[in-house]
């Protein structure tokens, strides 16, 4: 029996399988991006760390703490006062913050700052008080160390790289579905890697529904509750796509092509989170609107935020810019459907690549009190946050497939590393990945299942973040839209940059192939791999049967959090 992931508790890598040398084992690659755990530890890892010194730099407005083993952080009066974790001013089930920014004073001093049975106690002005545990703030250190380190720890930012020669990670499907621990090492490899193989699975219908299940809950498409399935009686030849529609969403693969196909939902983002019932009020932003709780009342309200944005960009410029540029950790947890635990980045205000409004991030409650970013860039941040808010408040994704039966001949699938793909062209032809990653393309697609569908859609065929990090792979040539939106001096420089992508994804040293076979399941990362089959023959009752589903990488980074604390404990 096949045994489940296991991780190196020294390293950010995994062995595929424990047993038989035959079995398949995962190739250590060189690792590329940020730093992890292993190499950049969090600034504190055990125990709680002593406070040596705590004293109020009253010009600077920075709190500066001095910890016994040497070290110093600086921590913004601003950034304080908005994180008290009071009862008052956190809703401690929740963890969730119910101080309103428009009563957050983004400028305000400090009164008194002296250490208390080893915890951080602050008078403020206005004679609230604020208590903070050291191992807290220390988690939260501004150093450019410690934010790495934090991001690693939430979002599992770095990847392992790989090629022709992946020795794909291999798990046992029941344990996968009835032990943490596996469970735990599947989506870790799962993230690091973007694929992992599991086994075992009875060659039924309903298994991908299960493992879904196993994460959170299934996602709705335009085929149906996420799940198809592929029979086939002829012979056809697939090619390495990867499809778009939408910043988040599920592919669908069909005889023609693998189509992109339903939005993506961000939790924390426009569709907001749930709401808190002890909050006397709270932000929303669905377009946007804030409900108020009080109990009279409940009369609902709008705002029109890509107005308000717009108007914050007449102004004031430069607060703007910076809700444009700065990327805003947002956090939620909890239990309803499922139990969750969310993580997200976002810009307050999102643009595209002409500088159009396109979407308003925002929840005041569920921001988190990690910052990631330079303390010197923390009160430019709450200055140009809380002008926002002011204007506001004016009265005017995942894929699993399972194979049911595969085909008399032929099928093998063949999936590409597409962020390995991406750094290679950065490397070797810089200028073609500038372009793939600076112009939108347009992609369409139309038609009926589930429900009839007309989809349109705008991506860059690579997306980067604010630190250039290759986050998405965002390309299906079956449904790119003959619709060029860009100026005509740019269509020749797009196509030849495309073309050195596309051949540089079907070199067959990047290509990994395999074939599943009746009770196999793979699971990969459908922002990350590029992935298509060979040709094949199918007659009669040897039809080919693929049953398939997809999954938001909220849910699954969500339950792997969930779960990594179950397993190891973490906090």
């Amino acid at each position: 029996m096949l045994s489940y992931l296991t991780r190196w508790m020294s390293r950010g890598a995994f062995q595929a399988l424990k047993g038989a040398s035959s079995r398949p084992q995962l190739v250590k690659t060189p690792h590329i991006g940020n730093q992890t755990l292993a190499v950049a530890p969090l600034p504190f890892t055990g125990g709680s760390p002593g406070v040596r010194q705590a004293r109020a730099m009253d010009q600077e407005r920075l709190l500066q703490i001095d910890w016994d083993d040497g070290s110093c952080s600086l921590y913004p009066f601003t950034w304080l006062r908005d994180n008290c974790q009071c009862p008052h001013c956190t809703l401690q089930s929740a963890q969730a913050r119910c101080l309103l920014f428009t009563n957050l004073d983004v400028h305000t001093g400090m009164d008194q700052v002296q250490l208390m049975d080893n915890k951080v106690s602050i008078t403020w002005p206005d004679q609230h008080s604020s208590e903070f545990d050291p191992d807290w703030l220390k988690k939260r250190c501004f150093s450019s160390e410690a934010r790495q380190a934090q991001q690693e720890e939430l979002f599992l930012n770095e990847r392992e790289y790989w090629d022709s020669s992946l020795q794909i990670p291999t798990a046992d499907f029941e344990e996968v579905l009835h032990d943490d621990k596996a469970a735990l090492a599947w989506l870790e490899a799962l993230r690091r890697i973007g694929i992992v193989y599991l086994r075992g699975a009875p060659a039924e219908q309903g298994q991908v529904a299960r493992l879904s299940q196993r994460i959170g809950y299934l996602r709705l498409t335009f085929y149906g509750y996420g799940l198809y399935h592929h029979h086939h009686h002829h012979h056809h030849h697939q090619n390495l796509i990867k499809d778009t529609h939408g910043p988040k969403t599920q592919t669908i693969q069909s005889p023609r092509s693998s189509l992109k196909l339903a939005k993506k939902q961000l939790h924390l983002t426009q569709t907001g989170t749930k709401s808190t019932a002890s909050a006397k009020s709270k932000l929303h932003w669905l377009g946007i609107f804030r409900l108020k709780e009080e109990a009279m009342g409940g009369e609902s309200e709008v705002v029109d935020g890509f107005h308000m944005a717009e108007q914050l960009r007449r102004e004031d410029p430069e607060a703007f810019n910076i809700l444009s540029s700065l990327r805003v950790d947002f956090t939620d947890s909890g239990a309803d459907y499922c139990d969750f635990s969310v993580q997200s980045k976002n810009h307050i205000i999102d643009v595209d690549s002409e500088g159009r409004v396109t979407r308003i991030n925002y929840n005041n409650a569920t921001r988190d009190s990690v910052l990631d970013m330079p303390v010197h860039q923390v009160q430019p941040f709450y200055s140009s946050l809380k002008a926002f808010v002011e204007l506001l408040s004016r009265p005017e994704n995942v894929q699993f497939l399972h194979c049911v039966r595969q085909a008399a001949q032929g099928g093998e699938s063949e999936v590409v590393d597409g962020f390995h793909m991406a750094e290679q062209l950065r490397r070797e032809d810089p200028e073609a990945f500038n372009i793939l990653s600076s112009l939108r393309v347009d992609f369409t697609d139309s038609g009926a299942d589930y429900c009839d569908f007309s989809v349109q859609s705008k991506n860059h065929i690579i997306d980067v973040d604010s630190e250039g990090r290759v986050t998405r792979i965002n390309y299906n040539n079956a449904t790119r839209d003959s619709v060029l939106d860009m100026p005509v001096h740019q269509v020749q420089p797009f196509y030849s940059s495309l073309k050195a992508f596309v051949e540089l994804l079907s070199r067959p040293e990047n290509v990994f192939t395999y074939r599943m076979e009746p009770g196999d399941l793979v699971t990969f990362d459908n922002w990350r791999l590029l992935h298509g089959r060979k040709s094949y023959l199918s007659r009669g009752q040897n039809s080919r049967h693929l049953e398939g589903a997809y999954l938001d990488w909220d849910e699954v980074m969500s339950r792997f959090r969930i779960l990594r604390k179950a397993v190891r404990g973490d906090s």
